[in-house]
């Protein structure tokens, strides 16, 4: 949390995430993924 990641890293995170929910869609996981990406 204290570390300061590099915006390129943190763009990787997200697309990686967003690619993951667009391929499997799970329900249950939309919401936290959601949270969690906003945070990024």
């Amino acid at each position: 949390m204290g570390v300061r990641l590099p915006t390129e890293m943190l763009w990787l995170v997200s697309a990686v995430i967003h690619q993951y929910k667009v391929s499997n869609q799970p329900p249950l996981y939309n919401l936290p993924w959601d949270m969690i990406g906003t945070l990024l």
